[in-house]
């Protein structure tokens, strides 16, 4: 049973593998979407109020980054 598991990982990893090889057929875009004007004004008023050092992204959203890595 175990052989037949690995086996399998392995096909199963070689398969993946073979897929990534060939990125032409990479179908992912840049998301478009973008928050609206009053959740964006809604989000940095509560970044102002609580002092989170949060960064915007362009999309809208806010995060911040707890352990630099």
């Amino acid at each position: 049973m175990k052989r037949i598991l690995l086996g399998f990982c392995i096909v199963a990893a070689l398969a993946s593998c073979l897929k990534g090889a060939d990125s032409s057929k990479c179908t992912a875009t840049d998301s478009t979407v973008v928050a609206p004007a009053s959740e964006v004004t809604v989000l940095q008023n509560y970044c102002n109020t609580n002092a989170p050092l949060a960064i915007a992204h362009p999309s809208g959203i806010f995060y911040e980054i707890l352990s630099p890595g």
